[in-house]
């Protein structure tokens, strides 16, 4: 009777063995088994190509990659997941240049495109770095404006729009 346990699932009685097997497949940890990231395959256009074959190739990619102070087996993936994110960024550039023909707007550049890589492992474009850039000061300037409005100022003392 020591080598029985109760079925999580229908509530019998089971081997321990069952159990343990039961439990793996029912969400508990498979040891032994390796998740492999997938590679997204993508067709690029050339402009896209050439910004992601840059940006794989650069020093801070490969640094990032190889980080020694990471665990072997977790630096598996890194190449992988680098790479995904890198094409994941080209993909919004491209929604952002389809928008911009459907509106007859100039497409985007060759340096938009450039892809680098944040202190905090995050793969981003000079595109996107802009508009977050024009982001932050939109909002300090909105805040020195309410502050300076809350203290009986004016904004356009201090500012110009």
């Amino acid at each position: 009777m020591a080598g029985l346990m109760f079925d999580p699932n229908d509530g019998h009685l089971v081997s321990q063995k069952d159990y343990v097997e039961s439990k793996n497949w029912e969400g508990g940890d498979h040891k032994d088994e390796k998740i492999e990231i997938m590679k997204l395959r993508v067709s690029m256009r050339p402009i896209e190509k050439e910004a992601y074959d840059n940006f794989v190739s650069s020093d801070a990619a490969k640094k990032y990659i190889n980080n020694k102070e990471i665990a072997k087996e977790k630096r598996a993936g890194r190449k992988t997941l680098l790479e995904n994110t890198a094409l994941k960024e080209l993909l919004y550039l491209r929604s952002i240049d389809s928008k911009r023909q459907q509106q007859n707007k100039p497409l985007l550049t060759k340096d938009d495109y450039r892809l680098c890589l944040t202190n905090e492992g995050v793969v981003i474009s000079k595109y996107r770095e802009k508009e977050q850039r024009q982001t932050e000061r939109q909002v300090e300037k909105d805040r020195t404006a309410a502050a300076l409005e809350a203290l009986g100022g004016r904004a356009s003392d201090t500012h110009e729009f």
